[in-house]
């Protein structure tokens, strides 16, 4: 295992790999950073901290679908055949690749999170919301970055072809999306929204009224889709981020059952993988 951890890392040295993926985090703290600042200065905004590490996860996700994709997929290089023949076995193998992109992903995100709150919090004050809860929400979101890892671990390795890992992977990560915010929008919606209707076509007079949003969902169908919205870890992702979550206790189960899935699902397919 040590073996094959060493040679993982070895090669994202060596393909440049992991140096863009530190450099890409470095840049786009400091630039967020930045942008905050002159905001501040110049209009006098207010900067929530926590948001400017929770909205991270937006572009780093797709970052980490490209990551993982190209540093899984088994193309022309041949690295799992030649691994096998050097008598690794094959669920060393899989373990072992996912415990590398895991590694680098969550290391990169931790690093990204020390970097705005030490140098965040002196330029823009403290984080607004309780310790414990920030806490408990990194902690969530730890989890949700390691769930969408072992989806893409499962792909990666179960496929052969880096090219159809790297499309699947990225169709994979749009449909998901789509998903998650189509229903977080539809958990926002209220019964009712309100309309600007013309009284008077003469003089140009309006009234608003209340009417019947056609977007919106009764309370029972939003309670099924905040039980079914977890299960997407992208979903989860947005819901984490852009509401108030009443179930954070309970989130951490939907992440672990697919941690514990794709990687037992995974196992056992790599494991009948042929290799010729």
């Amino acid at each position: 295992m040590n073996r094959l951890l060493k040679a993982n890392f070895y090669r994202l040295k060596k393909n440049k790999m992991g140096l863009i993926m530190l450099i890409f985090t470095l840049i786009w703290a400091f630039v967020t950073i930045f942008t905050k600042y002159i905001s501040l200065k110049k209009y006098n905004s207010s900067v929530e901290i926590e948001l400017l590490i929770f909205n991270f996860g937006y572009i780093f996700s797709f970052i980490m679908t490209i990551f993982c994709s190209l540093f899984l997929g088994d193309n022309g290089d041949n690295t799992t055949r030649m691994r096998i023949i050097s008598g690794n076995k094959k669920r060393t193998i899989y373990i072992a690749n996912f415990i590398t992109v895991v590694s680098v992903i969550l290391g990169l995100f931790f690093l990204y999170t020390c970097l705005i709150l030490v140098i965040g919090i002196p330029l823009f004050g403290e984080i607004n919301i309780p310790i414990s809860t920030f806490i408990l929400k990194l902690f969530n979101i730890f989890l949700i970055i390691i769930a969408i890892t072992s989806l893409y671990t499962f792909i990666g390795m179960v496929l052969s072809d880096k090219v159809i890992v790297t499309v699947l992977s990225i169709i994979l990560y749009l449909v998901l999306m789509f998903v998650g915010l189509l229903l977080v929008s539809r958990l926002s919606e209220t019964e009712y929204m309100t309309e600007m209707v013309s009284t008077n076509y003469d003089t140009h007079e309006f009234s608003s009224v209340e009417v019947k949003n056609p977007l919106y969902v009764p309370e029972n169908v939003k309670k099924v889709i905040r039980v079914v919205l977890p299960i997407n870890p992208f979903g989860a992702y947005l819901e984490l981020t852009q509401n108030e979550v009443e179930n954070l206790q309970i989130l951490p189960l939907y992440s672990l059952g697919i941690i514990i899935l794709f990687n037992i699902s995974g196992l056992i397919l790599f494991s009948k993988k042929e290799f010729k």
